[in-house]
């Protein structure tokens, strides 16, 4: 992670500075709280989604990844919006 970043990023229940364990987690000073670092961007939710797992969200936005690679905006639109469970459509 950008070490300019880090620097201005602190844990959302602490306050407290973080720092990178590895590519998927940053932890704040006192080892109490950990975050979730997915494709890069740190996860700083307080509260998991009401319509599925944190996994289960882990699995669409890496399907998402995928299918963003082979198709155009309204392709991925589309393929979120049927494979979402809080998505328009099913």
């Amino acid at each position: 992670m950008n070490p300019e970043l880090l620097e201005l990023l602190r844990c959302p229940r602490s306050g407290e500075r973080l720092q990178p364990r590895g590519e998927e987690a940053l932890v704040n000073e006192s080892g109490t709280q950990t975050w979730p670092v997915v494709l890069g961007i740190p996860d700083f939710r307080l509260f998991d989604p009401p319509y599925m797992t944190r996994e289960d969200e882990k699995q669409l936005v890496q399907e998402l990844w995928q299918v963003a690679q082979r198709t155009d905006y309204d392709g991925l639109v589309r393929y979120y919006e049927t494979h979402n469970p809080g998505g328009r459509s099913r």
